[in-house]
């Protein structure tokens, strides 16, 4: 079909859009329908190639990695006939079939379909990559072990990433809130401090006093740092 597609509106470009995608679909169906009874016929070895996928990539012009992924979702198809469906039907794309044949099975299958219909293909691999992940490492992951690892910045900046499990998680957050918070504290406390000598200077009116001096002390990060606060480690230089 020849369509004057400059001679389109932006809605009949749109509809074309959405057709044609569906048409492609189906189109894509039967070739893996095709591919599947291919592989399971083994006509493939007839020719001499060392598998299917080798076969497809020789004859459908594709990459061996394409080649061996279409053969996946072909063998996968013959046991999932909803899909299929749906496939030819122009309801489901191929992007969004091929995530779905890495989990589902005949069981699941209507769900894994349903899901289709309100997913975007990059959501639906995002999920169908989580499941499949799952069902390989079933160790929930609070047996896992914990673990701390400390390294120091380009900037001198200390790095500390934690892996800590969901049962604690909540009582480390709450020590580090604290921290956080005291420092907040001590650091208001030193401000409201040198505000008030500030206020005492200026109410003396003239009168000589002595000036009026506060050791600050300044953390690294150029803030004034709290009293008592050991001075922060530097990393050892190397010549």
């Amino acid at each position: 079909m020849n369509l004057a597609i400059t001679a389109l509106s932006d809605d009949e470009l749109v509809v074309q859009l959405a057709t044609w995608s569906g048409r492609v679909a189906a189109g894509e169906t039967v070739v893996l329908q095709l591919l599947g009874e291919l592989d399971a016929r083994d006509a493939w070895a007839q020719t001499g190639v060392l598998s299917c996928a080798h076969w497809a990539a020789w004859k459908l012009g594709l990459t061996l990695t394409t080649a061996r992924e279409k053969v996946r979702v072909a063998r996968a198809l013959r046991d999932l006939p909803l899909l299929t469906e749906r496939m030819l039907e122009g309801r489901v794309s191929y992007a969004q079939t091929r995530a779905i044949t890495r989990v589902a099975t005949p069981a699941d299958e209507a769900e894994w379909v349903e899901l289709a219909r309100h997913t975007t293909a990059a959501q639906l691999e995002k999920t169908t990559r989580g499941v499949d992940r799952c069902r390989q490492d079933p160790t929930p992951e609070h047996e896992q072990p914990e673990s701390a690892s400390v390294s120091w910045g380009d900037d001198g900046y200390l790095l500390l990433q934690l892996r800590i499990s969901p049962a604690h998680a909540p009582g480390v957050l709450a020590r580090l809130e604290d921290a956080r918070a005291a420092e907040q504290h001590d650091r208001d406390r030193l401000y409201a401090d040198l505000a008030a000598d500030l206020a005492a200077v200026g109410r003396s009116r003239g009168s000589v006093r002595a000036p009026v001096r506060r050791a600050v002390r300044l953390s690294r990060t150029g803030l004034p740092r709290a009293a008592g606060a050991p001075r922060p480690v530097r990393p050892a230089q190397h010549r």
